[in-house]
C-alpha cells in the first residue's frame, strides 16, 4: 500500500509541474501574438438606428459627431460616447445631402464633404464649412453653411482616369488650412491624394500622388501634432488600417508604414475615422451584417511616444 501511495504522490507531482509548464508556453504564445498587432475593441454596441448608414466621424466638444451618406438628412450628429445614442442634431439649412462622406474639423470649423462619386460622373461636388461658434453647447440648431465647389483635372472619359486616377473620395482631413482628400478606386485598388485650401471658393483640383493601397479607402485622419495619418477601408469585405508614421507634412506618404487587417471581422464594413490623443483611434461601420457600431484601438505599440 506504501509503495502504491509514493508512485501515485510522484504522478501527481508529474502532472501539476507539466501543467504549469503548458500554461506558461500559452501565456508567451499570447504575449507574441499581443505584440505582433493591436486588436479591434468595441466601443459602441450600438449606434442610434438613425445611425444606420453612418460615414465619417470626429470627435469634437465631448462628443462622437457622425453624418448619414447619400440619401441622408443634410445633418451633423452629436453622439454619446458610451451609449451610441444621438444628443443632438445640428441641420444645414442650404445643403442637400447628395452623397455625404466625411467629416473632418480643424480648431475653428467642421467640414462635411458631399463628394461620393462612385458612378464617377459627378460635376457638382462640394464641402460645406460650418464654424464652430455657430454649434451650440446643447440642443438643436439649423445654421448655414460656407461652401466650397470643386472639380477634377481629369473628369470621366479624360486620359486622367485612365491612368488610375479616381474621381470618387470618401475620405479627408484638414490640416493647416488645407484639406486633403484621399479616392477610393473600384478598379485599381489605390488611393489618389488632392489637396485644395480649407476656404470658400471654386477650385479645380488635380492628383497629388496615387498609393497602392490594396482596397478601398473609406475614412482618414490626422493626429493633433501631425505626426501620423491613418487611413481605414475594406479589402474584399475584410476591413484594414493603414498607418504612416514619423511623418513630415504635407508628405504623407513619407516616414514609416503599417498595414493591420482584421479577417475576423468579415463584413465588418468600416466608414469613418477619428484619431483621440494620444494614439487612440475611434472606427465606425455602416449596417451590414454587423450592426452600426464603434470600435477602439490604441496604436501606442506601433507609433510609440
Amino acid at each position: 500500500m506504501k509503495k502504491h501511495w509514493i508512485i501515485i504522490c510522484f504522478a501527481v507531482i508529474f502532472l501539476l509541474v507539466s501543467c504549469r509548464g503548458l500554461t506558461k508556453k500559452k501565456d508567451k504564445s499570447l504575449a507574441v501574438n499581443n505584440n505582433e498587432q493591436p486588436e479591434l475593441k468595441l466601443h459602441i454596441h450600438y449606434l442610434d438606428e438613425q445611425l444606420s448608414e453612418n460615414s465619417g466621424i470626429i470627435l469634437y466638444n465631448g462628443y462622437l459627431w457622425t453624418i448619414n451618406d447619400s440619401g441622408g438628412k443634410p445633418t451633423l450628429y452629436a453622439v454619446h460616447l458610451k451609449t451610441g445614442k444621438i444628443i443632438q442634431s445640428i441641420s444645414i439649412a442650404n445643403a442637400k445631402n447628395r452623397d455625404w462622406e466625411d467629416v473632418a474639423q480643424d480648431s475653428n470649423h467642421i467640414y462635411v464633404g458631399d463628394f461620393g462619386n462612385n458612378n464617377l460622373k459627378r460635376e457638382d461636388l462640394f464641402i460645406y464649412i460650418i464654424n464652430k461658434e455657430d454649434i451650440p453647447l446643447y440642443g438643436n440648431k439649423n445654421l448655414e453653411a460656407e461652401t466650397i465647389e470643386f472639380s477634377y483635372t481629369g473628369m470621366p472619359g479624360s486620359p486622367a482616369v485612365k491612368n488610375h486616377v479616381s474621381a470618387d473620395c470618401e475620405a479627408f482631413f484638414a490640416w493647416n488650412d488645407t484639406l486633403y482628400l484621399f479616392s477610393k478606386d473600384r478598379y485599381h485598388q489605390t488611393t489618389t491624394f488632392y489637396s485644395l485650401p480649407a476656404k470658400p471658393g471654386k477650385y479645380t483640383i488635380t492628383p497629388q500622388q496615387i498609393y497602392p493601397s490594396n482596397g478601398l479607402i473609406t475614412g482618414a485622419d490626422i493626429s493633433k501634432d501631425g505626426k501620423f495619418v491613418v487611413l481605414s477601408g475594406y479589402k474584399e469585405r475584410i476591413p484594414f488600417l493603414i498607418i504612416f508614421y514619423d511623418i513630415q507634412m504635407p508628405s504623407i506618404f513619407s516616414g514609416k508604414m503599417n498595414r493591420l487587417e482584421f479577417p475576423d471581422y468579415f463584413g465588418l464594413q468600416t466608414e469613418g475615422i477619428a484619431i483621440q490623443n494620444p494614439e487612440i483611434v475611434f472606427i465606425s461601420s455602416e449596417r451590414t451584417s454587423f450592426p452600426p457600431q464603434v470600435y477602439s484601438i490604441d496604436l501606442t505599440g506601433i507609433i510609440g511616444k
